[in-house]
């Protein structure tokens, strides 16, 4: 699956912005704080308007995608994440498969394995440490079998997603970092 933006422009936060990301790869995106990182993502997740510009998955434009197939592709792990019901974390990487209105233990089971949260499963999600839960939710996607992600996690957590053989040759993984100054992203291109 391929994901690509094509001269995205949020006004005071991204101009002009164009980039392809390709199954199996791994793409930082850094850059100051306020520098428009988190807008692109949402971008990318077709979470916010794309502007003038567009962004396409496999081709297809995702402003044209129905929302639930969208979900069924499309990962989003915001920056700012939380956990507000005190379940089960096999109960949270279950929820990854609304989208698809199954309940398919097997991707589930991969999510765990590939997250090395196993041991989690049977923990309440409200006594998780703020790492664990990051990774907790990122297995969500992943038992979503989606096929790309992307958000601001704990740089650990992302990188043992990305590097995991359970995911990664089926995703496009996206680190974001941040620093001090504002700056708005150009023109990005692989």
């Amino acid at each position: 699956m391929r994901l690509a933006a094509a001269q995205l422009s949020i006004a005071e936060r991204l101009d002009r912005v164009s980039l392809i990301l390709e199954p199996g790869t791994i793409t930082a995106i850094c850059g100051p704080n306020g520098a428009g990182k988190s807008s692109l993502l949402e971008a990318l997740a077709g979470l916010l308007p794309a502007g003038d510009g567009a962004v396409f998955l496999d081709r297809q434009q995702i402003a044209a995608l129905p929302l639930r197939e969208r979900a069924r592709r499309i990962g989003y792990l915001p920056q700012a994440h939380e956990i507000a019901w005190d379940v089960p974390v096999r109960s949270v990487v279950e929820l990854g498969r609304l989208p698809h209105g199954d309940r398919l233990a097997a991707p589930v089971e991969a999510a765990l394995d590939a997250l090395d949260i196993r041991d989690l499963a049977n923990r309440r999600a409200q006594s998780l440490s703020g790492g664990e839960t990051a990774r907790v939710l990122l297995a969500r996607s992943a038992g979503d079998q989606l096929t790309v992600r992307g958000g601001s996690l704990p740089s650990e957590a992302s990188l043992s997603a990305a590097s995991s053989p359970a995911i990664r040759p089926r995703a496009s993984s996206i680190g974001v970092t941040s620093g001090s100054r504002p700056a708005k992203f150009r023109n990005i291109s692989k």
